[in-house]
């Protein structure tokens, strides 16, 4: 290849003009030529090369730009936080209770109950910042939820939990099922507390207090 060179240089040089070639001959030997085109190629080379990043520079930005207008915000849920409920409290209607374990008997349709305490259906969600139905029960009685009926729409009630977090809810609504209806246990929407009483003739009905969940406390 440097011998091509070598021979186009020469030929190059025969074809000048006289006078000019004997100056040019003194000064554009074979080494400088090669010196100079190296030069010419190296400085084609990279202005080719900064075009090219600079095209790639170019389609980036609009890529970027692309997802990032087609991206959304991540949804970050909290950190689950929840506990066994301990105690339930119900200023508003005079109710402070502790609870125990409390468990639905399907051969009967019925729940275990006690006289002097609230009872956590221990089938349900425990007391949580997340979802599902937290459902705690008690007989229709005085010093038990005999005055849950009289619980107004806002009202607030507070479950303590054995790890001594305090979890709040705020009354929405109340609902009057069958004892057999054992929807509840399927629930999984938003936190939720149901506290459910004995009600009607005979007290033959179970009416169930809704209460969202509104924050946890340590």
């Amino acid at each position: 290849m440097l011998m091509n060179l070598k021979y186009i240089i020469e030929i190059t040089l025969k074809s000048l003009p006289a006078v000019p070639t004997k100056r040019i001959r003194r000064y554009l030997t074979f080494e400088n030529f090669s010196i100079l085109a190296g030069s010419v190629f190296l400085i084609a080379g990279m202005v080719f090369i900064n075009k090219q990043i600079g095209i790639f520079h170019i389609a980036s930005a609009k890529d970027s730009g692309t997802f990032l207008s087609e991206s959304k915000p991540l949804e970050i849920k909290p950190v689950r936080i929840e506990g066994k409920p301990a105690t339930i409290e119900v200023v508003s209607v005079g109710i402070n209770l502790p609870i125990v374990d409390g468990y639905y008997d399907y051969t009967r349709a019925s729940w275990t109950l006690t006289l002097d305490k609230a009872q956590f259906g221990v089938m349900t969600a425990l007391a949580n910042n997340q979802s599902g139905n937290t459902y705690i029960y008690g007989h229709n009685r005085k010093g038990v939820f005999m005055s849950l009926p009289g619980v107004k729409v806002g009202d607030i009630a507070k479950v303590t939990t054995e790890n001594n977090k305090v979890f709040t809810y705020r009354f929405r609504e109340a609902v009057t099922t069958t004892p057999s209806d054992a929807s509840l246990l399927a629930y999984d929407g938003s936190p939720i507390l149901s506290l459910q009483t004995c009600t009607g003739f005979h007290y033959k009905d179970r009416t169930l207090f809704i209460f969202d969940f509104e924050k946890v406390e340590s």
